[in-house]
C-alpha cells in the first residue's frame, strides 16, 4: 500500500477547485426543478480536456448527469466516485452563498459540505492519477449527478444507465466514517377537510386546523410506540417529522382544509407503502372516536423511499478502511448516516457495492454558515487517491 500518489495531492489546486464549483450555482427549487447545467459542463470540459472519456446524461430537460471514465486495462475493479451536483436554496444564509471564501481554514459557500468539495477531490485525484501515468487494471469513473436534493431521478437514471462500475464511493459529508446505510425517505401529505363560516359563529362550522391537530395528537402518540416494536441494529428506529403546514384563508373564517408534509424516514424492510398503511390505521382508529374526522393521505413515489445497506465485508469496504487507516494512522469507523444518498440507486437498482464516506459533519450541510474544514478536505483526497490505487490497480 506503499505510494507516493497521495503526497501529490495539492492543497491550493484542491481549493482552488472547490471555489470554482462553489462559485456556480446549482440550486433546486422545492423538490422538482432546478439547473445544474452550468456544473455539469464545467466539469464535463475540465475532465475531457485532462484526457477522460465524458459523456453528459438527461436525468431531467435541461438537468444532466456528467459521467467521466478513466479507462484501464480491462482486467480489474471499475471504481465509480459519484457525487450530487446540486445544492439546496441558499435563503438564509449568513455567509455569501457563492463567493467561496476561506477563513481560518475553512471554506464557506452554499454546497461547500454538501458536497462539492468532494467532487473537488474526485476530480483532483483522477486527473492526477491520469497525469502521472499509473497503470490501472479497471476504469476510474467520476460521476456527478443532478436532482440529488429533490426527486432524486439523477441517481435514478444513472443506475439504470448500465453503469460499468464494480464498486463506488458516495462523498456525502460523514466526518470521514465508513457508511455502509442509511435509511429511506418517504413525504407523506395529509390534509383535512371542514366547513368554512364566518369565524364569530364558530360552532356552526368545523375547523379542518383544529381537525388536524387532534389527528397529529394521535400520530404523535402511536407510532414512537410502532417504531420501537421496528429497530434496525445499525440504523435504529423509523422516525417521522411534520415539517409543513398549510390551513386556512384568515383569522375570522373558519378553516375549510389544513395540509400538512410528514418526513418519514424509513428502515430496511420498510416502504412508502407500509408507512402509509401505518397511518391510514391511526386515522381510522382516530374517525372511529370523530364521525366527522375527513382526511386525505398521500405520499410521493420516488426512489428515495428506498434505504440502503451492504454488508461490512464487501471488498469496497475492506479497502475504503484500508486507504483511511493508512493514511491517517487511525481506526476507520463503520457506521450509517440517518439522511438519504444516490448511493441507494447504485446498490438497489445497479447492485453496486458502495459505501458514503465524505468530509465535513451532517450539522454542516444545508446549514446557514456552510463551511468544509480544508485539512479536512485535504485528507480525504489522500484517501480516496490510494483507494483508487489500490482497488483500480488490482485484477478482478
Amino acid at each position: 500500500m506503499e505510494s507516493a500518489l497521495p503526497k501529490r495531492i495539492n492543497e491550493r489546486e484542491l481549493v482552488s477547485l472547490t471555489q470554482s464549483l462553489i462559485r456556480i450555482p446549482s440550486m433546486i427549487r422545492g423538490v422538482d426543478s432546478g439547473d445544474e447545467s452550468k456544473i455539469a459542463e464545467f466539469i464535463a470540459s475540465r475532465l475531457e480536456k485532462s484526457g477522460f472519456s465524458v459523456k453528459l446524461q438527461e436525468a431531467k430537460a435541461g438537468r444532466p448527469n456528467v459521467i467521466a471514465t478513466l479507462k484501464g486495462e480491462g482486467d480489474g475493479y471499475n471504481l465509480m466516485l459519484n457525487g450530487h451536483l446540486d445544492t439546496v436554496e441558499a435563503t438564509g444564509m449568513t455567509v455569501d452563498p457563492f463567493a467561496a471564501k476561506v477563513k481560518d481554514r475553512c471554506l464557506y459557500g452554499r454546497g461547500a459540505a454538501d458536497m462539492k468539495a468532494a467532487l473537488a477531490a474526485f476530480i483532483h485525484v483522477a486527473e492526477i492519477i491520469k497525469q502521472t501515468g499509473v497503470k490501472l487494471r479497471g476504469n476510474l469513473i467520476v460521476s456527478g449527478c443532478a436532482d440529488e436534493e429533490g426527486m432524486a431521478k439523477g441517481g435514478e437514471v444513472m443506475a439504470k444507465s448500465g453503469l460499468d462500475a464494480h464498486l463506488a464511493v458516495v462523498g456525502e459529508p460523514t466526518g470521514m466514517r465508513v457508511c455502509i446505510g442509511h435509511k429511506g425517505l418517504a413525504f407523506i401529505m395529509l390534509k383535512t377537510f371542514g366547513k368554512a363560516t364566518h369565524g364569530s359563529a364558530p360552532e356552526l362550522g368545523v375547523n379542518a386546523i383544529l381537525a388536524m391537530n387532534r389527528l397529529l395528537t394521535a400520530l404523535s402518540s402511536e407510532l414512537p410506540r410502532r417504531f420501537k416494536q421496528q429497530c434496525h441494529p445499525l440504523l435504529g428506529s423509523p422516525t417521522f417529522n411534520v415539517g409543513m403546514i398549510r390551513g386556512g384563508y384568515r383569522a375570522n373564517v373558519v378553516p375549510d382544509f389544513c395540509e400538512v408534509e410528514i418526513d418519514r424516514r424509513l428502515i430496511p424492510g420498510e416502504t412508502t407503502q407500509t408507512a402509509l398503511q401505518e397511518i391510514r390505521a391511526v386515522i381510522e382508529k382516530a374517525r372511529r372516536q370523530d364521525s366527522t374526522l375527513r382526511v386525505e393521505v398521500s405520499a410521493l413515489e420516488w426512489v428515495k423511499a428506498m434505504p440502503m445497506e451492504i454488508p461490512r465485508n464487501e471488498y469496497i469496504v475492506i479497502a475504503m478502511c484500508r486507504s483511511f487507516e493508512a493514511v491517517t494512522g487511525k481506526k476507520a469507523e463503520i457506521a450509517t448516516v440517518p439522511y438519504w444518498t444516490d448511493a441507494s440507486s447504485f446498490v438497489n437498482l445497479a447492485k453496486i457495492p458502495t459505501v458514503v464516506f465524505g468530509p465535513g459533519e451532517l450539522v454542516q450541510a444545508h446549514s446557514a454558515a456552510e463551511y468544509i474544514d480544508i485539512d479536512a478536505l485535504v485528507t480525504f483526497a489522500k484517501v480516496i487517491a490510494l483507494l483508487a490505487l489500490d482497488v483500480c490497480t488490482k485484477r478482478r
